[in-house]
């Protein structure tokens, strides 16, 4: 961010009224001495042991997360659909990491008013901010490997902002870098992630991936499968043998909606275009 963005990182603050609860973080909405505007506050408690991928895991993990998420941000930038970086404050007692705050919460919770799917305008226009967004960060050399509904929020006038950088990994802008480790949440994440291996796996398709899974659950209200590995999720494995003979993902989506197991699927080509090039 830009060095202004930070220039009350010793300023007093209060925390507020809690906004969410994650993993291993507690977020809070928070007010800094100096700063008209509010903020929001993601509290990491030091010494804490915190429950991971199913396992337990020493506080140690997550507070490297919230500064590998500062890491990230401070490499982004301002841009208009990330959520913004405004300090780290790290404390005896806990790692704080203040940001801009998204008064409309997040996309998951906004998702289930919506049990049939979303009018296709308004997902093309979280969409075209989510694109822009990944477009934004990849050209800086952040990829962030966690994209999900979850992960969206909304800024004061309805904007999509991408946030939650914890799972994110610094490359060379615009490199071929391949990245080894596996993380994210799997629903959403891509196959190559799930299956890495030692020829690891290249960055900004893994989050163009997510972004396919956030299109068709916002179209549909609902997942288009559990987890992208064949051995696991009979549906995926139907797709990607359609995908292995050049057929389209969207074809055995919409069989599959069509069966009276889904609903409809009512959205146009375009569309089924844009989630067969991201997916």
């Amino acid at each position: 961010a830009a060095a202004g963005a930070e220039a009350a990182a010793d300023a007093p603050y209060a925390l507020g009224s809690k906004l969410g609860q994650g993993a291993f973080a507690t977020c809070y909405a928070c007010c800094v001495q100096g700063s008209a505007a509010p903020l929001a506050a993601k509290v990491v408690v030091r010494g804490r042991w915190v429950w991971i991928g199913g396992r337990s895991v020493p506080g140690d993990v997550a507070v490297e997360s919230l500064r590998r998420e500062a890491r990230a941000l401070r490499r982004v930038g301002e841009h208009a659909h990330v959520v913004e970086l405004r300090g780290l404050r790290s404390e005896p007692e806990r790692e704080v990491l203040l940001m801009s705050l998204a008064p409309g919460g997040d996309l998951a919770k906004v998702a289930l008013d919506c049990p049939s799917g979303m009018p296709a305008d308004t997902v093309r226009h979280l969409l075209r901010g989510l694109l822009a967004a990944l477009e934004h960060i990849h050209a800086r050399g952040v990829i962030h490997r966690d994209v999900k509904l979850e992960n969206l929020l909304l800024g004061p006038s309805g904007e999509l902002l991408l946030s939650d950088f914890g799972h994110s990994a610094l490359v060379a802008p615009r490199g071929e870098q391949r990245l080894y480790d596996k993380c994210g949440t799997k629903p959403w994440c891509a196959p190559e992630i799930l299956s890495c291996g030692t020829e690891g796996y290249a960055g900004p398709p893994v989050d163009l991936w997510s972004a396919g899974i956030c299109l068709f659950a916002l179209l549909c209200g609902k997942m288009p499968f559990a987890i992208a590995d064949e051995a696991a999720d009979p549906r995926y494995a139907r797709v990607a043998a359609a995908q292995a003979s050049g057929e389209s993902a969207c074809g055995v989506l919409r069989g599959w909606l069509a069966s009276g197991k889904g609903g409809a699927l009512d959205w146009g080509d375009g569309a089924d275009a844009l989630l067969d090039g991201l997916l």
